[in-house]
């Protein structure tokens, strides 16, 4: 799927009601910050199945924590999205979802930093 179809996609209502109801399940609150706010975006982990995720494909973000992962912050506000994630990281508290999400991260941005502590927090 190419991003003009993503752009689509996530217009139609199939997928607003999968987003309704993974926030019903998994909100009100940010699976990063914990911040409890209306109005969560609800950030793919995978592609692969798009229009029939599962829940393990997606995240519940914040504002704040979704543009992170974009890479639409400032250096201070990347720097405690990443202190957040590495805590997630370590608590092991479903890691293999955080990691998912650190992963595209490295990705999308190349970061050195995280990727060394990454290592850190697999070994």
């Amino acid at each position: 799927m190419n991003t003009k179809e993503y752009e689509l996609y996530v217009k139609t209502d199939c997928w607003q009601i999968r987003r309704d109801t993974y926030i019903s399940r998994y909100g009100p609150a940010c699976e990063v910050c914990e911040n409890a706010i209306d109005g969560l975006d609800v950030h793919h982990l995978t592609y692969e199945r798009l229009g029939i995720e599962l829940d393990d494909d997606l995240m519940a973000l914040c504002r704040p924590c979704h543009s992170a992962v974009h890479g639409v912050v400032t250096f201070s506000e990347w720097e405690e999205f990443i202190a957040i994630l590495m805590k997630k990281l370590k608590s092991g508290k479903h890691a293999p979802r955080y990691l998912k999400l650190v992963e595209q991260v490295l990705k999308k941005h190349g970061c050195g930093e995280l990727a060394q502590k990454r290592e850190v927090v697999r070994a």
